[in-house]
């Protein structure tokens, strides 16, 4: 292990507001941070419109096999990564620390060989084993033909994970950003492009994705080879790490990770996969298209992970408290305030989101609550995110391991018990439960280990808002137009964005958004001006 885990025995005492965080790395995640959600953004937008046009163009029932083939094939992605996306970050920023250019060199090659192999292996056991799943498993011999092509795709798409990650050990999401968030969707838009253009059938799609994660595997393996080639290590005097215990603490620390990236992505699609084996692809369908628009919310917390998972390892292994608690509040904080507006808006304008994949007047009476449900229960994740990154990057996988079992337990229990009876509302339902006991089990666990926790207390008004804005969506859902609801949606969202901005920023946040590029500082001032002259509230950046 590169640091004690005797951190945080103690009781965290917080530390002066007054004192700016020059070094506790929020600035550093904020930078990153901020390239890194513009590209989630492209990447969900781009990923909307192609199964947007999926279902338009070939039916509700054929986005329900694609979506099923596709969760398929990222929770084999997670087994073949073998955990190593996360341990090669924490080894590469090891290396980086120490100046050891051969351990970084050996994490490239060992890591990607790894990931290669178990992707191969793994890939081939699920072609063969095909048949056998749509047979008894699913009962549908028309996923035949899909879900061999996403099982080719798994050591590609495998990698393609990994050497994102790599990426962005090097202080820079700019590559991963392009490759992997904007150019694998624009590859497969192109594909179908293409297949609308010629008349093609349906799998022409699959064979996108098969393209695609070949295409820009390969590519971000050669980035990621220049950025190591590239990168100025000053060789320390330190002892020189022994290649053989190097490469076995790098296995021996990220293969505990893979069983909590599987029960994590399975608990995230449990559902899906439960529904099509109750219900059958059409159901999937509908809960599939439901379910692209609570990606977005998710989405907002996905690439801050990213950036402060090296920020948190640097913390833990500087045995730095003060920027540990600051990063772990930082990082619940942002997530939550960039997921509630979208949230809101979707809330309030459920109908005219889910009108984009079903056709006018095949939307089932209960398309709308299906929606509330899911962003109900995808609003704990920001919060849980953080804690299980601290447990992960803090040799505490196994506590997170729990509470994701436990988490996917419930849901696989409650899917079984309520899809029989309510349906897509049932699988909502259940996904909700596990997400929200997961997020407790992993905050207990955090607060029992550090004495830390990621609540701030600027958290409350916001999340106040959003439940009369939800109430709001409830009324506004059978009373006003279409039209109507879009612009609702859009005074909802902003009412959200104006309570974060009044009531649930901190000293912390007030620091790094003085210190963003000046075109955003004056936006930020003329906000703060008129918040304060129009509604009388104190002014947050004098």
């Amino acid at each position: 292990m590169f640091w004690s885990n005797n951190i945080g025995m103690g009781t965290y005492v917080s530390t002066d507001r007054g004192i700016p965080p020059r070094d506790n790395g929020l600035l550093i995640a904020a930078r990153g941070g901020g390239g890194a959600l513009a590209g989630m953004a492209c990447s969900r937008l781009l990923a909307l419109l192609l199964q947007i046009v999926i279902a338009r163009q070939f039916g509700v029932t054929f986005l329900g096999y694609y979506v099923t083939g596709l969760i398929l094939c990222r929770i084999l992605q997670v087994v073949a990564g073998l955990g190593l996306p996360i341990g090669s970050v924490r080894f590469m920023v090891h290396a980086m620390t120490t100046g050891s250019r051969r351990s970084m060199w050996l994490v490239y090659w060992w890591a990607i060989s790894g990931v290669f192999v178990a992707g191969g292996a793994l890939g081939l056991l699920l072609y063969s084993s095909a048949p056998f799943l749509c047979t008894r498993i699913f009962g549908d011999q028309e996923l035949l033909p899909v879900l061999r092509l996403f099982f080719i795709a798994v050591p590609w798409f495998a990698m393609l994970r990994l050497l994102a990650e790599m990426s962005r050990s090097f202080g820079t999401v700019r590559y991963t950003v392009l490759v992997e968030d904007i150019l694998f969707f624009l590859v497969q838009l192109g594909v179908l492009l293409f297949a609308r253009f010629w008349s093609t059938g349906p799998m022409v799609l699959i064979q996108g994705f098969l393209a695609a994660a070949f295409f820009c595997a390969s590519l971000l393996g050669f980035i990621v080879y220049r950025q190591l080639r590239d990168y100025p290590v000053i060789e320390s005097n330190q002892v020189a790490t022994d290649a053989t215990v190097s490469v076995r603490e790098l296995f021996a620390y990220s293969i505990p990770l893979m069983p909590t990236g599987v029960i994590f992505m399975t608990c995230n699609n449990i559902d899906m996969l439960m529904l099509n084996i109750l219900c059958g692809g059409e159901a999937v369908g509908l809960y599939a298209a439901a379910t692209r628009w609570t990606l977005l919310v998710d989405s907002m917390s996905v690439p801050l992970m990213a950036i402060f998972r090296p920020l948190i390892a640097g913390a833990l292994s500087r045995e730095n408290r003060e920027a540990l608690q600051s990063l772990l509040m930082a990082a619940a904080r942002w997530s939550l305030y960039l997921a509630l507006p979208c949230a809101a808006f979707l809330a309030v304008a459920a109908q005219p989101a889910l009108g984009f994949f079903l056709k006018e007047g095949t939307a089932p009476s209960h398309a709308s609550m299906l929606l509330w449900i899911l962003l109900v229960g995808s609003l704990s994740n920001p919060v849980g995110n953080g804690a299980g990154l601290l447990l992960s990057m803090g040799g505490q996988q196994y506590r997170d391991l729990v509470s994701l079992a436990c988490g996917a337990f419930l849901n696989v229990l409650f899917n079984v018990l309520l899809i029989p009876k309510f349906g897509v509302l049932g699988a909502a339902l259940a996904t909700g439960a596990g997400f929200y006991l997961t997020t407790a089990l992993r905050l207990v666990s955090v607060w029992r280990k550090w004495r830390m926790t990621p609540w701030s207390m600027g958290m409350r008004i916001p999340l106040v808002v959003f439940c009369c804005m939800l109430f709001a969506g409830f009324i506004l859902d059978t009373t006003v137009s279409a039209p109507s609801q879009i612009a609702c949606g859009g005074v909802a969202a902003c009412a959200v964005a104006w309570s974060i901005f009044t009531f649930g920023l901190e000293h912390d946040d007030s620091y790094v958004l003085k210190r963003l590029p000046r075109v955003i500082i004056i936006f930020i001032n003329l906000l703060d001006e008129l918040n304060s002259r129009l509604f009388g509230c104190r002014k947050k950046f004098d």
